[in-house]
């Protein structure tokens, strides 16, 4: 050490002479990640484990439906097995019992059962009670306005195939021997619907709403509004293509039947005082009973079922004159002659019984 020289101040000079001759440099942040390509995500490279997981633990079909967006193999997910409900008894072909069949612990069973369900998707809902007894046993099989409410309620929030709902005890009415209301909800993910609960109820769709992805509607038994049924069909169902209908009008009504997707109908019902059909792509058609005026317009008709067909005020605008198949009724001979040709005639023939001495 040289005499008269501090070492610590030494070092810190040259320390600080070392770091001014360092060339300066200009710091840079880090490089943003590259970006994804244009259709690529995240969640798409995840397994289909994974993303089956995921599916199940959202809260409702729209947040599932609205997840697609974001994954492009989300089908694919949603195309795997998902769960379905049955619960079905079916009483119809059975001996009468001693004592009718009691039809509260079959709705106790449906309701714990749908209470337990933690599956936030459900592809198939299907709750089937039939019994065709005679009417001095249908005390004990009445149904409870309240009780179908929860289910519908239930299928609107997560069924996203098809929703199966008939429950027929003799002479099902609602509970004192009146008559009971289903409001049928809204389901935007449904794609079949086939509901039935005898004639004493009356069946009402929402007011307002699209069941856009529902192609396939069956109404069995029980009653509608003219006006209600004919928005059902013509506006709130935009991708209809099978329709079956049989049940009353609450009150006799002109019924319209306007789709642009509508590929087969069977029409049953009652108090129709004037049908109109309007259907480009309508293939199958079969009009069940008497009407007093029917006009029709499917230019793609192929099959035709009319027991009931009267020329003088039942009449076609457009149809093509080849059939591939066609089933008049036992007097519907002037039918056949509104058709060139038909590759399938199905005839009913009734030959009186005589008898020989």
């Amino acid at each position: 050490m040289i005499p008269g020289t501090n070492p610590e101040k030494e070092n810190q000079q040259t320390h600080s002479n070392r770091i001014d001759s360092i060339p300066h440099r200009r710091h840079h942040p880090l490089p943003p990640p590259p970006l994804m390509g244009a259709g690529e995500d995240r969640i798409s490279g995840l397994p289909d484990e994974l993303l089956h997981g995921i599916f199940l633990r959202l809260g409702s079909v729209r947040d599932a439906v609205r997840a697609g967006v974001v994954s492009r193999r989300w089908r694919h997910v949603l195309g795997r097995p998902l769960p379905e409900l049955v619960f079905e008894q079916d009483l119809h072909d059975h001996e009468p019992p001693p004592r009718p069949p009691r039809l509260e612990p079959f709705l106790d069973s449906v309701d714990a059962a749908l209470a337990a369900c933690d599956a936030p998707v459900v592809k198939r809902l299907r709750i089937y009670w039939m019994w065709c007894g005679p009417l001095s046993m249908a005390a004990a099989s009445r149904l409870p306005t309240g009780r179908v409410e929860p289910w519908l309620r239930f299928a609107s929030e997560r069924v996203v195939d098809f929703l199966d709902l008939h429950v027929h005890p003799p002479g099902l009415r609602g509970v004192n021997g009146e008559g009971g209301v289903i409001d049928l909800p809204l389901c935007e993910w449904v794609k079949g619907i086939s509901v039935g609960f005898g004639t004493g109820w009356r069946i009402r769709p929402p007011s307002a709403g699209l069941f856009q992805a529902l192609t396939e509607l069956t109404i069995r038994d029980g009653c509608m509004d003219g006006s209600e049924l004919t928005a059902l069909v013509c506006t709130q169902c935009p991708g209809l293509k099978k329709l079956h209908l049989c049940l009353r009008l609450v009150d006799a009504f002109d019924i319209s039947i306007r789709s642009d997707s509508l590929q087969s109908l069977w029409f049953g019902v009652q108090k129709t005082r004037r049908l109109e059909i309007v259907a480009p792509e309508l293939e199958k058609l079969s009009v069940i009973l008497a009407i007093d005026e029917v006009q029709i317009t499917a230019p793609k008709l192929e099959e035709l079922v009319w027991p009931k067909f009267d020329p003088s005020c039942h009449g076609f605008d457009d149809v093509g004159r080849h059939l591939r198949m066609l089933e008049p009724g036992r007097k519907s001979g002037s039918l056949m002659q509104q058709f060139d040709e038909v590759d399938d005639l199905r005839l009913t023939i009734s030959i009186p019984q005589v008898c020989l001495q």
